[in-house]
C-alpha cells in the first residue's frame, strides 16, 4: 500500500523550511519524501522516532532561572 492519495499541509517557519531543505537536499530528499519516511517510522514502530522529554517542575525552574541569567549577561568584550 504504497498508493500516495492524499495531500498533507503543515505550516512552518520558513527559514526552518529552508535550512531543512538545504539538509535533505545533500541527502537526495525532497522535503515530501522525508515527511513520508517520518510517517512510516511512526507507523511500523507505533512510536515517533526520536524521544520527547517534558522537564519536571525543578528543572524548569532551572531552565527558566539559566534564561533570565543569559538574558542579563553582558556581552564579553571579545565577542
Amino acid at each position: 500500500m504504497n498508493e500516495k492519495d492524499t495531500k498533507l499541509q503543515v505550516r512552518v517557519n520558513a527559514r526552518k523550511k529552508a535550512q531543512a531543505q538545504k539538509v535533505l537536499k545533500s541527502y537526495g530528499l525532497s522535503m515530501s519524501t522525508a515527511v513520508d519516511l517520518l510517517l512510516h517510522r511512526i507507523v511500523e514502530d507505533k512510536a515517533l522516532p526520536f524521544e520527547i522529554k517534558i522537564p519536571n517542575a525543578e528543572t524548569r525552574v532551572a531552565i527558566n532561572e539559566s534564561r533570565k541569567t543569559m538574558a542579563q549577561r553582558q556581552p564579553h568584550p571579545d565577542e
